[in-house]
């Protein structure tokens, strides 16, 4: 089984999002970002009312939608290859949780009280890699899903 430089490609860009995800996390520092994240999350979905402006609301969910997809993508990249209904779905999620992150982060977050650190550039950082690794991970995305018949394949059958 020979494997495409497109495909592998894609599975560098998806292993680098998750090990640029999990860097985030286990950096070493006092006020770890992305588990205070994770921690404003769990106090959300207990209390609501903590959310008050809807970008916070569309940020959270942006980040949850990224992490779960940076995390499951690498393990699923025979499913993205091979079904086309499945990759086009998680490239649009991928995709609008990416863009809506970024243009949230960047336009509402107050830049005056946050200083670009290393934990800030992975969390910026990673939904890119992942949603360029999705891309590319469907080589024939001209090509439907499924079998295809031959003239041998119909005249067997």
């Amino acid at each position: 089984m020979q494997i495409g430089w497109q495909r592998l490609f894609s599975m560098a860009f998806l292993i680098s999002a998750l090990v640029v995800f999990a860097a985030m996390h286990f950096w070493p520092h006092d006020e770890n970002l992305a588990w205070r994240l994770w921690m404003y999350a769990g106090k959300v979905t207990l209390h609501p009312q903590l959310l008050g402006e809807p970008w916070v609301a569309a940020l959270l969910c942006s980040f949850l939608t990224f992490s779960l997809i940076i995390v499951a993508s690498p393990f699923l990249a025979n499913v993205w290859v091979k079904s086309l209904l499945a990759w086009s779905i998680i490239v649009i999620f991928s995709g609008v949780a990416f863009a809506g992150f970024w243009f949230i982060f960047l336009k509402e977050v107050p830049h005056g009280d946050l200083n670009f650190t290393f934990e800030i550039r992975c969390l910026i950082i990673s939904p890119a890699l992942n949603f360029v690794g999705l891309i590319l991970a469907r080589p024939q995305w001209l090509k439907r899903s499924g079998p295809t018949f031959t003239a041998e394949s119909r005249a067997a059958g």
